[in-house]
């Protein structure tokens, strides 16, 4: 999938895991519009968060 500008930006632009909860969240209410789940949803967020530990580009690549 290729990115706008726009999106490049704003993946570019996260640099903390609140930024990062809130930019996978809203991906993936995106990609699942129809089978949303949340609490799955926080689980991928958390599983990111530990296993990247602060590397957001990473987190950001495994999420796409």
């Amino acid at each position: 999938m290729m990115l706008n500008y726009d999106e490049f930006l704003a993946e570019s632009a996260i640099t903390s895991d609140e930024q990062f909860e809130k930019y996978a969240m809203d991906r993936l209410k995106k990609k699942h519009p129809d089978d949303f789940d949340e609490k799955i949803a926080q689980k991928v967020i958390d599983d990111l968060k530990k296993k990247y530990e602060g590397n957001y580009g990473a987190m950001v690549g495994a999420l796409r």
